[in-house]
C-alpha cells in the first residue's frame, strides 16, 4: 500500500479527514482480519503517526520512503523476504566471487577477492545485522594490497543458523570465535590481519584472546567494544558483553529492523551513517531470526571528511 498517510475521501464519496480517516482505519482492521501479508510505503515527505497507526491497524510493516522511486521501491519490497541464494544472489554484489563452504557444523557464505602474488590475507568480519555486503565498497579497494576473505557471519544472510537457533551457544561471542576459527582452518587461510566492523571487531579480538588467531594485526572499524548511548545503548550496552551472555541479540535486532524508523534510530545512535541501499537493506531479515541486512562500510572520506559507518 502506498501512502502519504492522509485521508481525504471518506467511502461515501463524502469529504473531511475525520470521517476518511475513520473508514479507512475500518477499512485496515478488515485488511488484518482477512490475514493477508502487507506492506505499508508511507511516500510522505515527513512520515508521522498516521501511517503508522495505519500498519498497525493492518497488521502491516511500515516503510518511510519519502520520494519514492521504483528501485526503492523493490528494495523495500524484497525486505520482508527471507533472503534465497538463487533469487537474491545473482544481485548481491561480487556474486561471481561467492561460494559455499561446509565449516563448524554450519554452510557459510563465502566472498575471496584475490589479490596480488604472495599479499598477506586480510579477513574481515561484519557487525550484528549485517553481511558480506557491509564491505562491497571496501574490498575490491583492500584487494589491491590483500587477498581478501568475508564471511556472512553465522546466522546472518546467507550461511545457516546454528543448531538451536538464536539460542545456540554459537551464537555468543566465544562460540562465534570459535566458529569463525573453524572456518578459515577448513579454507586454509591463515590470516595476517583481522579486520571487524563493529561487533566483528569484538569476535576479532575474541578469537586472539582465545588463541584462535595470531595475526600480526587487528583493526576495529566503529569497533563495538565500549557501551553505546541512547537507544543502541539500551539494546547494545555493552555489545561485546551482550552478545557474550545473550544470544538473542540477532531476534533483537531482527524484531526491532521490522520497524524502520526504530533501525534508523538504532543507527544514528552509535554514529553509523548508511547508503541508500545499505538502509533498505538493513531492515531485511529473514525468518527464524536469520539477519539478511547490507550495512555498508563507506569508501574512504576525502582529508578533513572523517566517516562513521555502522551496524550492530
Amino acid at each position: 500500500m502506498l501512502t502519504d498517510g492522509r485521508a481525504n475521501v471518506a467511502r461515501d464519496g463524502g469529504h473531511g479527514r475525520a470521517r476518511a480517516t475513520e473508514d479507512a482505519l475500518a477499512a485496515a482492521d478488515l485488511f488484518r482480519l482477512a490475514g493477508f501479508a502487507a506492506l505499508l510505503i508511507d511516500t510522505s515527505s515527513q512520515p508521522g503517526d498516521a501511517s503508522r497507526t495505519m500498519a498497525e491497524r493492518m497488521g502491516a510493516t511500515c516503510v518511510p520512503l519519502p520520494h519514492a522511486g521504483a528501485a526503492g521501491l523493490s528494495q523495500a519490497v524484497n525486505m520482508g523476504q527471507a533472503l534465497d541464494w538463487q533469487r537474491d544472489g545473482p544481485h548481491w554484489p561480487h556474486h561471481e566471487l561467492s561460494s559455499f563452504v561446509w565449516a563448524s557444523g554450519l554452510q557459510w557464505h563465502v566472498q575471496r577477492f584475490a589479490g596480488p602474488e604472495g599479499a598477506p590475507c586480510l579477513v574481515l568480519l561484519h557487525g550484528t545485522g549485517a553481511s558480506t555486503h557491509s564491505w562491497r565498497d571496501l574490498a575490491p579497494l583492500l584487494a589491491q594490497r590483500f587477498e581478501v576473505v568475508a564471511m556472512d557471519l553465522p546466522g546472518h544472510a546467507f550461511t545457516g543458523m546454528p543448531p538451536g537457533g538464536v539460542g545456540s551457544p554459537q551464537l555468543s561471542l566465544p562460540g562465534m570465535a570459535r566458529a569463525v576459527h573453524g572456518l578459515l582452518q577448513t579454507l586454509s587461510v591463515n590470516p595476517a590481519m583481522l579486520v571487524g566492523h563493529s561487533a566483528g571487531a569484538a569476535v576479532a579480538v575474541r578469537m586472539c584472546l582465545d588463541g584462535l588467531s595470531t595475526p600480526r594485526s587487528v583493526l576495529g572499524l566503529n569497533a563495538a567494544l565500549m557501551p553505546l548511548g541512547g537507544l543502541a545503548g539500551r539494546l547494545f550496552s555493552p555489545v561485546a558483553k551482550l552478545m557474550a551472555s545473550a544470544p538473542l541479540v540477532p531476534r533483537l535486532f531482527a524484531w526491532h529492523a521490522n520497524e524502520p524508523a526504530v533501525l534508523q534510530r538504532l543507527l544514528l545512535s552509535t554514529g553509523s551513517t548508511l547508503d541508500a541501499t545499505g538502509t533498505a537493506r538493513s531492515g531485511r531479515a529473514g525468518h527464524d531470526g536469520q539477519l539478511g541486512s547490507g550495512v555498508a562500510l563507506a569508501r574512504p572520506a576525502p582529508p578533513g571528511r572523517p566517516t562513521r559507518s555502522g551496524g550492530g
